[in-house]
């Protein structure tokens, strides 16, 4: 058994990550960049995109990202459901797993939108900070 399936079987992934995970598993890498919903999702919302999904009842400290290790992410969160901290715990755990680029964008003000990491290099020193 592959250290990718047995990393996932012994944590939680978020919502649609088994199906990223089967794809991971047979070296197919999903094509553009991936959606992450946090708590909230429009929907219908680009359901031809390949995405994940962190509902608010989700403890994201419990969640294997693992299989979205390298891949460019867009995180969606909404200012007004989702507290600060939350979003930031989440770029935290995202940033755990190297992506090669991280675009977190806020829907309510999407000029407050930030682009985090970009080629696996993190560019707001602040995220660094509970990185193990």
């Amino acid at each position: 058994m592959s250290t990718l399936r047995q990393r996932a079987q012994r944590r939680k992934l978020p919502a649609y990550g088994r199906e990223l995970l089967e794809l991971r598993l047979r070296n197919l890498v999903p094509p553009g960049v991936l959606l992450v919903g946090l708590d909230d999702w429009l929907p219908g919302a680009h359901t031809d995109r390949c995405k994940i999904i962190v509902p608010a009842e989700e403890d994201i400290a419990r969640l294997d990202f693992c299989p979205l290790a390298g891949l460019a992410m867009f995180v969606s969160w909404w200012p007004s459901r989702t507290p600060i901290g939350r979003r930031d715990t989440l770029i935290r755990a995202l940033l755990r797993v190297e992506p090669r680029l991280l675009w977190v964008c806020d829907r309510e003000h999407p000029e407050r939108s930030i682009t985090v990491a970009r080629e696996r290099k993190i560019l707001i020193p602040e995220f660094t900070l509970g990185l193990v």
